[in-house]
């Protein structure tokens, strides 16, 4: 049975990615927390693992990082996440 290495990459080449996105199928806030500040640990970890599965992470993530996204949680980075990782990666 042939098998498509992107469905498991986490990133897809198809402009429409968004279309294929776990998050579609859920309540936008588990990923977009009425106040960041009050999100526990638990609430954050439920998106993340939604995210983990999902087949186009890298191409959220990617997206996020490129349009400096400053809320929610995009291929399974906080804000808070994605600020840290730019800045170390401009180091």
């Amino acid at each position: 049975m042939p098998t498509n290495p992107e469905l498991n990459s986490g990133y897809v080449s198809d402009t429409n990615w968004r279309q294929k996105a776990e998050c579609l199928k859920m309540d936008p806030d588990i990923f977009y927390p009425h106040n960041e500040q009050k999100q526990s640990d638990d609430e954050i970890a439920i998106a993340k693992r939604i995210c983990a599965k999902c087949i186009v992470r890298l191409n959220c993530l990617n997206y996020a990082l490129s349009n400096a996204e400053k809320y929610g949680i995009w291929g399974g980075m906080t804000e808070k996440e994605r600020a840290l990782f730019i800045k170390t990666r401009t180091k």
